[in-house]
């Protein structure tokens, strides 16, 4: 979880919610 919540601040919320980040 605290992994996406780094990626939202850096990336933004779209790519966050692709799979290809969740990997």
């Amino acid at each position: 979880v605290l992994k996406r919540q780094g990626l939202q601040g850096t990336l933004p919320k779209e790519l966050t919610r692709l799979p290809f980040l969740r990997q």
